[in-house]
């Protein structure tokens, strides 16, 4: 049976990727394979049965990923355990608390103020704690727009059903810690007596590589490890899981002098503990774990293959947490040790050691594309080479080199040296890689990638490395050119599609919009707002990374054709630096009253794209498409009231882009364009009672009225004068805050982002 055990582990994986899709049907891929290998006595028929069965019992079992939003609001008061380390920085506390006679998770904050009270309190919050916590439930922030990231749902996997503010520390109380928070302790010490010796930056990388905390990485130093498919090798690993155990065995041996027996029973002891000391991420317990089992089956005499024992890791941590499978970390280590494992006599033979490291980034890379690609939207093709490279280099270096620092806290003179050594090797390194990201970085961008397309891959992925083993070498170069199919399929999807679309995205209160024509003919941008820090006094870049960016990147979109800016306030030009930064942008226009500081800014950015003022009168034709320039005629002395007001058809609608213009400028609209009709109207200023005027609206006669406006924003946009307004003279009204990005596509078919009413019409 245990022969068997990985078909189960598939049975498993189809059953979850089918209920998160709701779609049953999708075991019914399985079935040829199936009766092939009964009909060639390769699996006898009471397996077939009994995997059928148990697609249906995981199938109902596995946990749902539909969010329920539970109605906590009247609550002020929790108790539970606590299940989690317990993260103390100097603003805020964070854990996990485990509800008493509950399955609920909850993630628990408490932001600090300071005081003696609240200080004690806080040194009562270990893990293993149970308390009674006094405070309020909290909105799980959702995602808004296509392509960013879903935090709400991101604590639904893994099972934390809300998230709770502690804002009464005093009414709190917690009870003891537990045996789990002297290991932390134990950890902390260890990390304070070696924070007291090392540098920062090889602090920072000790934090990250041997006790899973990246925080102190630098947001620089982990981008590039993702812009190089290199994520890997900040996360804890089977790589590092197995450099410990070989350099503690070592150590034990030849150091301390200890008998072959006691460092097994260390190892044993060791193993367990390990994933707790360092952040009990699932790769980190996958490896612990693995490990573990081939150490006592080798005590006990018992052979298994290695792919069964992983598998029965795989059952023991799904079923300890059933949300395990939902986990990126979880679910990036299986699959790269279940690929290694099945490709194991690829990596055999009298090949040398570069073409294994060569042929395991390959492997791991192929294997793990759909899934990084489905997360960032976009992979490096180089990346395969560059893993040739820094993959031996983490091996062979900064591991073993962290555990002889790590080792030689017994002896603290040393520490320094080896510190000052490890800063002046791995930052070199670090600065090579970076300069190699700017001489030959260069990303694919390829947008999500359909389901479908996706199990094209990854059967033509497992045809390949068969025959590829088999020698069969056309034949795998065949469905090595099905991997690329798939790929550059994904990536030309948009530019099949007749249907150009118009998204106006959720940033809060501000604007962005982002029209693609059909068959991606061009991509044009009018305004990409930004918000300022929180002191108020410095741009945040906040829009355009959970924003802007991931909706183009989710869009497959690598280049801008136009940006189209209509005035110079901050909500409706903050991001644009950024973008001027990252992407290729043509042509960017402005009106001839814009702010000539912030274009010299621009230009230091983006020395490459051609600016173009637009004032009334002008046909802007951006790749053959007309957008009319309807104002401002001449300098009103306001940046509102500049503000460029655009007029263009989209298919068979006719749309008015009005910027934040108010009601002076709507009467010179109405006085100059008497018979302009209007489908469908960008409501001005975001709503605001100072613009969308009764004799403006009755005049141009809107079908759809979009505005762009933030949640319980402090201006008390819309007006409920304006929607009066909007509603007395039947404008259907689609809302950002309410509704999330809408996007309208050019055959008038209207959809949003959030079901706010279900709301999906056609005109």
């Amino acid at each position: 049976m245990l022969a068997w055990i990985h078909w189960f582990v598939i049975i498993y994986v189809i059953a979850v990727f089918a209920r998160m899709d709701q779609s049953p049907w999708i075991v019914l891929l399985l079935i040829p394979p199936l009766i092939y290998f009964v009909r060639t006595h390769r699996m006898p028929l009471w397996l077939v049965f009994s995997l059928l069965l148990c697609f249906i019992f995981f199938y109902n079992q596995t946990p749902s990923t539909d969010r329920q939003n539970l109605d906590s609001s009247h609550k002020s008061m929790i108790q539970g355990d606590i299940i989690s380390e317990v993260n103390k920085t100097d603003t805020y506390v964070s854990f996990l608390l485990k509800e008493y006679r509950s399955t609920n998770k909850v993630k628990v904050q408490l932001f600090h103020q300071n005081e003696r009270a609240e200080d004690l309190f806080i040194q009562k919050l270990n893990r293993g704690s149970r308390c009674q916590l006094v405070g309020t439930f909290q909105e799980m922030i959702t995602a808004t727009n296509p392509g960013q990231f879903d935090y709400q749902h991101y604590l639904h996997n893994q099972g934390i059903s809300s998230q709770f503010l502690i804002n009464d520390s005093t009414a709190s109380n917690c009870s003891e810690s537990s045996f789990y928070q002297m290991l932390y302790n134990a950890r902390n010490q260890l990390l304070e007596h070696l924070g007291g010796y090392v540098n920062p930056f090889t602090f920072s990388w000790i934090n990250a590589l041997l006790f899973g905390n990246k925080d102190l990485l630098s947001d620089e130093t982990i981008t590039l490890f993702q812009d190089w498919n290199l994520s890997h090798l900040l996360a804890i690993s089977g790589l590092h899981v197995g450099l410990l155990m070989t350099c503690l065995y070592f150590f034990g041996l030849y150091i301390v002098k200890l008998s072959v027996e006691r460092m097994q029973l260390i190892l044993f002891l060791f193993l367990p503990i390990y994933p707790l000391l360092s952040g009990a991420a699932p790769s980190v317990w996958r490896a612990s774990l693995l490990a573990l089992f081939l150490l006592v089956l080798r005590k006990l005499k018992i052979k298994l293959p290695t792919t069964s024992i992983l598998s029965i890791v795989f059952f023991v941590m799904v079923l300890t947490n059933p949300y395990h499978v939902y986990s990126i970390a979880f679910q990036f280590s299986f699959i790269v040790t279940y690929a290694i494992l099945f490709s194991r006599k690829l990596l055999s033979g009298d090949i040398g050691f570069v073409w294994i490291s060569l042929r395991i980034s390959f492997i791991s890379l192929m294997v793990l594309l759909p899934i990084q690609i489905q997360l960032f939207y976009q992979f490096q093709p180089l990346s395969v080479l560059v893993n040739l490279i820094v993959v031996p280099y983490f091996t062979l270096f900064v591991l073993p080199f962290l555990l002889l620092i790590c080792f030689s806290a017994m002896i603290p003179s040393f520490l320094p040296i080896w510190s000052h050594v490890f800063q002046f090797i791995h930052s070199h390194f670090l600065t090579l890689m970076r300069l190699i990201d700017e001489a030959i970085s260069w990303s694919w961008t390829i947008g999500q990638i359909p389901n479908p397309l996706i199990i094209g891959y990854y059967i033509c992925l497992l045809l390949f490395l068969l025959y590829f083993e088999q020698g069969k070498q056309i034949r795998a170069f065949s469905y090595g050119l099905g991997l690329a199919v798939c790929l550059v399929l994904a990536s030309i999807l948009p530019y099949l599609n007749p249907y150009g679309s118009i998204t106006t995205l959720d940033i809060g209160q501000g604007d962005a919009i982002v029209i693609e024509y059909p068959y991606r003919r061009g991509v044009v941008i009018i305004d990409a707002g930004g918000k300022l820090k929180k002191h108020f006094t410095e741009p945040s870049s906040d829009v355009y990374d959970q924003i802007i960016d991931a909706f183009l990147r989710y869009r497959g979109i690598s280049a801008v054709d136009a940006m189209i800016l209509s005035h110079a306030d901050h909500d409706h030009i903050g991001s644009v630096p950024y973008i001027l930064d990252d992407y290729q942008v043509d042509y960017l226009i402005t009106s001839p009253y814009f702010d000539q500081n912030l274009l010299k800014q621009y230009r230091e950015k983006n020395k490459h794209f051609q600016h173009i003022e637009g004032e009334e009168g002008n046909k802007l034709r951006i790749k053959d498409h007309i957008f009319h320039v309807l104002h401002p005629s001449l300098d009103n002395g306001d940046k509102n009231e500049n503000s460029l007001v655009l007029y263009s058809k989209f298919g068979e609608f006719n749309w008015l882009f009005t910027g934040d213009i108010g009601e002076k400028s709507e009467q010179y609209l109405a006085s100059n364009y008497p018979s302009l009709p209007v489908d469908v109207l960008k409501v001005a200023h975001h709503g605001s009672h100072t613009s969308s005027s009764i004799p403006f609206i009755e005049q141009i006669q809107p079908e759809v009225g979009i505005i762009s406006v933030g949640r319980n924003n402090g201006y008390g946009h819309p007006h409920p004068k304006v929607l009066r307004t909007l509603k007395r003279r039947k404008v259907r009204v689609f809302r950002t805050d309410r509704m999330g990005a809408i996007t309208f596509q050019y055959d008038g078919t209207i959809s949003t982002f959030l079901p706010y009413d279900n709301v999906k019409s056609k005109r």
